[in-house]
């Protein structure tokens, strides 16, 4: 017989803009590690422009157009091991440039309390650099299930890999609600795709364009959790 107590929604979160604030270190470390590995000048940092918005996808993205060819695991794992040298280089001599959104700290640890909510993260960013930043902002993620690009260039494959280490480790068939929490146009784009209800986390031009982008229920970080439990239980419905 099925406990009352077995999770019954799933809640996955991305990491970047929604857990962490690290953009600026984020996008300047991927730049000057894709000049260096590319041997370029300058790269197109419009990252929306790109078919798969993840650090894999990327780079994959970023091969094929500079030297027409598909990039190899290997070249994958120069640039991923690059990459995550200059963030912990960068977290050890700036530490105040990569924090917890406020009031995400709070938030995961009641949610972590509750036994009727099973918790996931899924980033589109590298296993090995995403845990240095969450672990760097001291957020309790872990032992959460969790995938990243180390796993799939494509978001919705990295999303659909996190579902089902989260069914393995919450010891459950299936979930009867599914909530995607993320900041980003390609967050609610995977979020629709894969048919998760969607809560976006961002302020000003941001909040405007996942709106645009289908997203019903903004915040700008965690400190308004009493709304943002009362969206994730009618969500839950």
């Amino acid at each position: 017989m099925m406990n009352s107590a077995v999770p019954k929604t799933l809640i996955m979160f991305d990491i970047d803009g929604t857990l962490l604030d690290a953009g600026a270190i984020d996008d300047r470390c991927y730049i000057e590690t894709a000049k260096a590995q590319f041997s370029v000048d300058e790269i197109n940092s419009d990252w929306r422009s790109y078919p798969q918005v993840t650090n894999s996808g990327i780079t994959a993205a970023l091969h094929q157009q500079v030297f027409s060819c598909p990039a190899s695991t290997l070249f994958i794992e120069q640039f991923r091991s690059a990459f995550t040298h200059r963030i912990r280089a960068t977290l050890a001599s700036h530490p105040h440039s990569c924090q917890a959104i406020p009031g995400a700290i709070a938030f995961l640890n009641h949610l972590r309390q509750r036994r009727d909510i099973a918790l996931a993260i899924a980033t589109g960013g590298w296993d090995s650099c995403a845990k240095a930043k969450l672990h760097h902002a001291q957020l309790p993620t872990d032992g959460l299930p969790f995938a990243s690009a180390s796993d799939a260039q494509g978001r919705e494959a990295i999303m659909a890999i996190a579902h089902n280490r989260a069914l393995n480790h919450y010891q459950v068939p299936g979930f009867q609600q599914r909530i995607y929490i993320g900041d980003g146009i390609w967050d609610v784009k995977a979020s629709t795709i894969a048919g998760y209800q969607f809560i976006g986390i961002a302020t000003g031009g941001q909040a405007s364009a996942i709106s645009q982008a289908g997203a019903r229920h903004i915040f700008p970080d965690f400190n308004q959790s009493d709304a943002m439990l009362q969206t994730i239980t009618q969500l839950s419905r």
